[in-house]
């Protein structure tokens, strides 16, 4: 029994050496690394905003001369967020969803056991100085973030978390 147990250590050594060398563990690993991909859409005219899905929502001021909508799309093996938004009549709709496919066999343990995946993601919208909105609405399971703006006259609903940082709100 030792001797096969000893057989089978080698044997085990011999292939991780192997798939080291070849290179086959760079690919492993290459296949659990994450990508990033960011994007950014500029509005002429915006008045509200509502967000839901698995994100949570920055709403900041900047150097910006419209407002801006930044997101990234970041992809984990089969799982990624899919950010959607529309603009009509000055409202900006915006959803996130986590898309997560099953995991697959197609290359090892790290496929294997890479089932869950954890994001953090956050999708920013990025005022004008001295601008504000009528409105801003989220979901459950959303965090709203307010950084350094200031707004006047604005409803602000969120169903969950609520974080004000540097903000002056104004009859809000």
């Amino acid at each position: 029994v030792l001797g096969i147990a000893l057989s089978f250590s080698l044997l085990g050594i011999f292939f991780g050496v192997f798939g080291y060398y070849t290179g086959d563990i760079d690919d492993i690993r290459a296949k659990a690394e994450a990508t990033t991909q960011k994007y950014t859409k500029t509005f002429d005219k915006l008045d509200s905003v509502t967000f839901s899905g698995d994100s949570n929502l920055v709403v900041t001021s900047g150097n910006v001369t419209k407002p801006t909508l930044t997101y990234t799309k970041t992809t984990y093996q089969t799982a990624y967020y899919d950010t959607n938004y529309s603009l009509k009549d000055g409202v900006l709709s915006i959803t996130s969803q986590l898309k997560d496919k099953k995991a697959h066999i197609s290359g090892g343990l790290l496929d294997l056991a890479s089932n869950t995946v954890l994001f953090n993601d956050v999708v920013t919208l990025t005022l004008p100085k001295n601008s504000s909105l009528k409105s801003i609405s989220t979901a459950i399971n959303n965090h709203l973030y307010l950084k350094n703006l200031s707004l006047k006259d604005t409803t602000v609903e969120t169903e969950d978390y609520l974080e004000v940082t540097n903000a002056n709100l104004d009859n809000v």
